[in-house]
């Protein structure tokens, strides 16, 4: 590397010169990916007239080239890490740091193509004959100069030796995620339920997601693992992930996703063909949710998913989004549901709604519960079954919801104390 002088030291400098070319739209998408991953860091920029302090904001993203291979990363929240790996014919050797906010809207103002990339270094005007590098990206008569910072050569995402602790596709595992991590909580006083557990036994793979008020579980069978474990994953980091997965194209989601622990149990590491992420775990135990999971029922309904859905949906429309948790009552009987809300003000009785969905399929005893919308609308969301079940034992005891036609996945919903 040659030297640049900034305020009178002497630092390294990225070698001049073409370092690869690359599709722009590929690019782009990385770029894009990388940039939402990626934390907002605040720099002070300077001081104003009235001696108040004043920041910029920019999201960095380190760039590793090595001979025939690009590595992109970006460090989010939480401690996670996200790793692009690129096939490209690099002509040189480097890293250095650039802002992917600035980055993204050059490359989203370029024509597709190919675009070139290498390193200019300028002369600054302030201080006097410092000399900065700069990455010059040039795409037809294009040609854009953004600032580089020099960065200690990282190294990249290795995955861990002895194999993944266990492979599974990118749709059971997008699937897996829609239905449990939703349930998780988020309220930092209780960091063990701000995750979702990963339970490996006998290669099967369950998810269990709780917040204190639901719970969710989700069995996957036939999975390929080394070792039975349990660890707890943060629900942010599998938000990033599913994500990710969801921006994977369609043909690139049929290969599979490859999970690593390492020894100490503290990171659990994500590798896909295109990327790999690394995250923090939680520590704690988490709850044991088979225990509180009841067993039988007294009442029993079948409905279509649709039904219940569009009609918890009106129940609550009548209400602002700061009041659609307002409780709904379901009554069980007569081959119907009646579902019925009502809002009180200071105690006096304001608005009420109900409705009715004929031709349900009961068995047991008819029954009266009051559940939080916003939890069963969630449910409902998560499954893509035409049919689901729910089962009750009390009206305060907690209550199951399955999809009819998948026995891997439940839901439990703690319901609410009616005031008569």
């Amino acid at each position: 590397m040659n030297k640049e002088i900034i305020n009178g030291e002497a630092k390294e400098s990225l070698p001049q010169g073409e370092f690869f070319s690359i599709d722009k739209e590929d690019f782009s998408k990385v770029i894009f990916i990388a940039k939402k991953f990626a934390k907002t860091e605040k720099r002070e920029w300077g001081v104003d007239s009235f001696g108040e302090k004043y920041y910029f904001s920019r999201k960095n993203i380190e760039f590793i080239l090595n001979e025939g291979e690009l590595e992109i990363l970006a460090t989010g929240k939480e401690d996670s890490i996200l790793n692009f790996s690129l096939n490209q014919e690099v002509k040189k050797e480097g890293c250095f740091i650039v802002d992917a906010k600035i980055l993204h809207r050059v490359l989203d103002s370029l024509l597709p193509g190919e675009i070139n990339c290498r390193f200019v270094q300028k002369e600054e005007e302030n201080p006097p004959h410092a000399v900065r590098d700069y990455l010059q990206i040039k795409s037809g008569r294009a040609e854009f100069n953004l600032i580089t910072f020099t960065s200690p050569k990282m190294e990249t995402l290795a995955l861990p030796e002895g194999g993944p602790l266990f492979t599974i596709s990118c749709g059971d595992f997008l699937e897996a995620c829609k239905q449990v991590v939703f349930a998780a909580s988020d309220d930092e006083s209780r960091p063990v339920l701000t995750g979702v557990l990963f339970k490996v036994k006998e290669n099967q793979l369950t998810f269990m997601a709780a917040d204190g008020y639901r719970a969710s579980k989700k069995v996957i069978d036939g999975v390929k693992a080394n070792q039975d474990i349990e660890a707890i994953v943060p629900k942010k980091s599998l938000l990033k992930l599913s994500w990710l997965l969801s921006n994977v194209s369609k043909y690139r989601q049929k290969n599979p996703l490859e999970i690593y622990i390492d020894g100490d149990r503290e990171k659990i590491l994500f590798s896909h063909s295109d990327f790999k992420m690394i995250s923090s775990l939680l520590e704690g135990k988490f709850p044991n949710l088979e225990e509180i999971i009841p067993k039988g029922w007294t009442t029993k309904v079948n409905v279509r998913t649709k039904e219940l859905l569009d009609a918890t949906r009106r129940t609550v429309s009548l209400y602002t989004p700061e009041k659609a948790n307002v409780p709904i009552i379901v009554e069980i009987g007569n081959s119907k549901l009646e579902i019925t809300t009502k809002q009180y003000d200071k105690g006096i009785y304001r608005d009420k709604t109900f409705i009715s969905i004929e031709n349900v399929e009961i068995e047991g005893k008819e029954e009266k519960i009051c559940l939080n919308p916003v939890f069963l609308l969630d449910f409902l969301r998560s499954t893509k079954s035409k049919m689901v079940s729910f089962e009750i034992i009390y009206s305060l005891k907690p209550i199951i919801f399955k999809p009819a036609d998948d026995e891997s996945y439940l839901h439990m919903i703690m319901p609410i104390r009616m005031l008569e």
